[in-house]
């Protein structure tokens, strides 16, 4: 597996050299480990597929790092460094980037502090000027770090205080370890928060965040020298901070079992995780671990998930995750109960325990292990496509052990036995020492004040509508011809497209792609509007699912083993308006990929029992869904902007309308919209196109459907006018989900490119936006806001979302809308113009970085039915569009 790796530059070939070493001879793939004097280690990586440049600068700092009462101070210290230099203001970094068509951001973890940027091959100076100057000239401003403290509380109440899952993470690792740190949360706990101070921030910073304790990782389209020589210029002066002080805590060994149980009224099904302590990134135990989880829970069909979620019916999931991190940290088993099905939970801890023990006593099957090593090299492939992915594979075993052992974590898998993986299962997964902890519903917090009623509607006419919509002005004819010539235009595809027509009406669109030896198929079936779909909601959606779960040759258990081994993927799915399709495999198996395709589309079971599973599987995840402000606030939306269109429903159904749902129905709608006359498919791989048409045709051109049929089109949505004000009362949160919506245009729709620049100047990014700069960093209302829309064949829907605390809500939304009233009274700027395009126009080779990038841009053109030219001609589009 190592060679094919190699071949196909998808492993990272271990080259080391020292600072002075000519470059000349690197090969694209291959890892330079680079050392300035000032104690900088720098990895670089040369990928010429696309003229993007990914760089990460991680810190060796995170929670491990911190002391009992300054926990937070890592994710604080993070949140601070985006704060400005005097050579970079907040505001010039934010927009630097941006402006030049640059993505950015920041993560904190328990041992890792990173700042990573994507940008334009040609605009890297700007990414590591910044990054050098925040590296040591960070001011902290008082004035800043009160605001920017309260951004972060209003953070930790959306990730942990309003979150189930949060709580209950944050409780489970404060009992499982008891003297190391990584019992502490990484955003800090709320009372050190609040006492935290600049000083303590920035003499952390001055600590940790310094060359001797970093790595610079950059990959992309560069030559290595040229690059090594922008490194020195910018890094190379940096003076060496101080030792960093070293983190003495072990863990205790656990000799006993430890229990929690979290009630919370937001809970709609019940949880329970079972914790054992592991070994840390770079033991050789880790291998065999991983493998052990692949049998367990890593297929669909593993030995839980075949015992306890598809045979037994007990729970709604089940999966076995391990933390890989500089320190031992937890293994653990999550379970989920369905909704309202609490008392199955100790029933399925005995059984997980049966099956530890079947592991612990006797070796997996040689079947097992071939099916492991078959995904090993089919996920590879497809999860290292991406720079950004390589970078952050660099920079993390870096941090966590060492980069160099990203080949030895290949061979070890490689190496791993079914001997290891018995061995590993006797010493890590002791029932005696283990930690369980147990998440169910509770009774709902009690209001201050009650009300009579949990929902209140309140409609108002209004005289003027606040939507965002265009405006006009001129834009010099300098500042475009400037931008037209600084931008690195992607590589056109349109001309790539080639096309065929089966003789049954089935249209075929295919991409012949070299680079890596995948396939991928998609397919759309338009069935337009479903009038089964208005009487039963939801019934689309599940025909669409039940054509996954079993054949009239092979069971579902039969169907997911098979793909699973060969390996390959192939499903469906459905909802009002079409019907999907979609696989994907090595290019050597396309046979069995259409063959699989074929009989899954044209001899499904729709077996009772598998329909009966669904059913109570979709419904559990519903209820768990309503435990959540956005559910709720989210589905308020669309129902109101579209009231009765079918865009308005829900489309998995309702509880309800999902019960009615018959095996008979799916059958007359499989019979009724499957039609040959109305699907097209894309190819996109390495493959010659001719000879994949006929494949197609050997395997779908026999098809037809004569059934009655009246193809039904979708109704302009409606307009939406006044305005329209649904509390819904969640009191135990924290936190209160905001959204504010209207119509929006529909798919290629003439205004479309300039509601693009429109939405980014309005609210593309909470760091940059007008609603962001207004809403978070100038008022500190919100960790995150920003605007999103969804544009359909008969009309869309655009909406404003946040989340807040309740005694903020009212000067947010005030916020909002006097943000967009301004924009529609007074314009955009010519500056906030150009910006808009330079971003959107700089960061278009992004969208087709990798092959699958391309593959995915290239169906979503086809399923929407936009001009096959339309990416390669929005460059000229969008700079011909004034104000």
């Amino acid at each position: 597996m190592k060679n094919l790796f190699q071949k196909m530059l998808l492993l990272i070939v271990l080259i080391s050299f020292l600072f002075s070493f000519s470059f000349a001879g690197v090969k694209e793939g291959e890892v330079v480990e680079h050392l300035l004097p000032n104690g900088l280690k720098v990895l670089t990586v040369e990928m010429h597929n696309a003229p993007i440049i990914f760089s990460q600068l991680s810190y060796k700092v995170g929670s491990r790092n911190e002391q009992l009462g300054k926990t937070g101070i890592s994710h604080l210290a993070e949140h601070m460094m985006f704060k400005g230099t005097k050579k970079f203001s907040k505001e010039a970094v934010k927009k630097l980037i941006k402006n030049n068509g640059g993505i950015f951001n920041a993560f904190t973890a328990s041992d890792i502090t990173s700042y990573w940027e994507q940008v334009p091959k040609n605009k890297i100076d700007i990414v590591l000027d910044i990054e050098s100057d925040r590296m040591q000239n960070c001011i902290f401003d008082p004035k800043e770090f009160l605001p920017e403290r309260d951004v972060v509380i209003e953070e930790r109440h959306m990730r942990t205080d309003d979150n189930p899952q949060g709580i209950f993470r944050e409780e489970l690792y404060a009992i499982a370890f008891k003297s190391h740190p990584l019992q502490n949360p990484i955003i800090g706990w709320p009372a050190d928060l609040k006492s935290i101070t600049r000083d303590d921030v920035y003499q952390y910073y001055k600590t940790y965040y310094t060359p001797n304790n970093a790595i610079l990782v950059l990959v992309g389209d560069f030559q290595t020298d040229e690059m090594m020589k922008k490194v020195k210029k910018y890094f190379g002066k940096i003076p060496r901070g101080p030792e960093v002080p070293p983190v003495t805590s072990v863990e205790i060994e656990q000799t006993n079992i430890r229990k929690f149980t979290i009630h919370r009224p937001d809970v709609k099904a019940a949880s329970l995780t079972i914790a054992f302590h592991g070994p840390a990134m770079g033991d050789p135990d880790c291998a065999p671990l991983m493998l052990a989880r692949q049998v367990m829970t890593g297929f669909r069909f593993s030995r839980l998930n075949k015992r306890i979620v598809h045979d037994l019916k007990l729970v709604r999931q089940v999966a076995l995750r391990i933390d890989r991190g500089k320190d031992p940290g937890l293994i653990r088993f999550d379970i989920q109960a369905f909704a309202g099905e609490p008392d199955k939970l100790d029933q399925v801890k005995a059984i997980v325990f049966e099956e530890i023990e079947r592991m612990q006593k006797e070796l997996i099957d040689e079947y097992e292990l071939q099916k492991i090593r078959n995904n090993q090299k089919y996920d590879e492939i497809f999860r290292s496509m991406k720079i950004s992915s390589i970078a952050s594979r660099l920079s993390t075993y870096e941090t966590y052990h060492t980069w160099k052992h990203i080949d030895e974590w290949y061979q070890q898998l490689e190496r791993v036995t079914r001997e290891d993986i018995q061995r590993v299962m006797k010493k890590y997964f002791d029932p005696n020492k283990a930690t369980y902890g147990y998440l169910l519903s509770g009774e709902a917090i009690a209001e201050e004040k009650p009300v009579a009623q949990a929902r209140k509607k309140v409609t108002e006419a209004v005289e003027e509508d606040v939507s965002p919509e265009t405006v006009k002005a001129d834009l010099s004819a300098m500042e475009i011809k400037d931008l037209a010539k600084d931008i690195i235009p992607p590589q056109p595809f349109a001309q790539r497209i080639k096309t065929a027509t089966l003789k049954n009406g089935i249209k075929i669109y295919g991409i012949e792609d070299q680079t890596f030896p995948i396939i991928t198929l998609h397919g759309f079936i338009d069935t337009g509007v479903m009038s089964e779909e208005r009487e039963t909601p939801g019934v689309a959606s599940v025909m669409g699912s039940l054509l996954n779960r079993g054949t009239q040759q092979r069971s579902y258990e039969q169907l997911s083993e098979y793909k699973e081994f060969v390996p390959m993927g192939f499903s469906f799915s459905a909802s009002n308006g079409s019907i999907s399709l979609g696989g994907s495999a090595l290019v050597e198996k396309v046979d069995e990929l259409f063959s699989l395709g074929n009989e899954m589309m044209f001899q499904p079971a729709f077996l009772q029992d598998e329909l009966d599973k669904y059913r109570k599987d979709i419904i559990s995840r519903q209820k768990s869904a309503e435990g959540g402000t956005g559910w709720k606030t989210s589905r308020f939306l669309f129902e109101t902007v579209y009231k009765d269109h079918p865009y308005g429903q829900n489309p998995t159904g309702d509880s309800l309308s999902l019960a009615s749902i018959t095996r008979e129905q799916l059958i007359q709608l499989h019979q009724k919209y499957l039609r040959p006359e109305r699907t097209t498919l894309t190819i996109f791989g390495d493959f010659a196109f001719d000879d994949m048409v006929q494949k197609i045709d050997q395997y779908f051109g026999d098809w037809t459907n004569d059934a009655p049929y009246t193809y039904q089109e979708f109704p302009a949505t409606p307009e939406t006018k006044g305005k329209t004000l649904e509390v819904i009362r969640m009191p135990e949160k924290k936190q209160v989900d905001i959204r504010i919506g209207y119509n929006w245009i529909p798919k290629n729709h003439p205004d479309e490119d300039g509601l693009d620049l429109v939405n980014y100047i309005l609210g593309g990014s909470s760091l940059t936006s007008r609603l962001g700069e207004s809403i978070r960093d100038k008022q500190g209302l919100a960790y995150g806001v920003g605007c999103n829309s969804r544009s359909r064949e008969a009309g869309g829907i655009w909406w404003i979302q946040s989340k807040t605390e309740p005694k903020n809500v009212p000067q947010l939304i005030r916020s909002a809308f006097q943000v967009m009233q301004d924009m529609k009274q007074n314009g955009v700027t010519d500056k906030e113009l150009l910006n808009a395009k330079s971003y959107l126009l700089r960061t278009l080779p992004m969208v087709i970085e990798t092959p699958l990038d391309l593959d995915g841009l290239f169906t979503e053109t086809i399923r929407t039915n936009s001009p096959l030219n339309s990416f390669d001609t929005y460059l000229d589009r969008l700079l011909k569009i004034d104000k």
